[in-house]
């Protein structure tokens, strides 16, 4: 029943998929993606936080609060669901498509998972 309540805030849907190795014709490996899961209900979540790590003795902490503020990005997913380290996920969300990878552990919950994301930079 609470998974149910969790679920209702899912307003997103995500594909997910993992890069496979394949021999090419001249026995060179190569990666091609593959697709685990295709709209799957979601939910994206922003968190923004100030990072002390580029705190100096020479900088104030008003310059450092200004210019060093991180978000976090987590996903929140049914439990059924298994990503795993390095998979790519494609997320539609309130009318708009991000590409995200995925890196770390998830934090498995009794109802729910969170995964927390980057934004994956296509043309970097």
């Amino acid at each position: 029943m609470v998974r149910r309540y969790i679920e209702r805030l899912y307003t997103g849907l995500c594909d997910i998929y993992e890069s496979v190795p394949r021999l090419n014709e001249m026995g060179v490996t190569e990666f091609e993606e593959r697709i685990l899961y295709k709209n799957q209900p979601c939910r994206l979540s922003y968190t923004t936080r100030l990072s002390y790590s580029g705190l100096k003795s020479s900088m104030s902490r008003e310059t450092v609060l200004a210019n060093s503020p991180v978000q976090q990005i987590k996903l929140f997913l049914n439990l059924n669901i298994r990503v795993k380290a390095g998979c790519r996920i494609s997320v539609f969300q309130n009318g708009l498509r991000q590409e995200y990878k995925y890196s770390g552990e998830t934090a498995m919950y009794m109802y729910h998972q969170e995964i927390v994301l980057e934004k994956l930079e296509l043309w970097t």
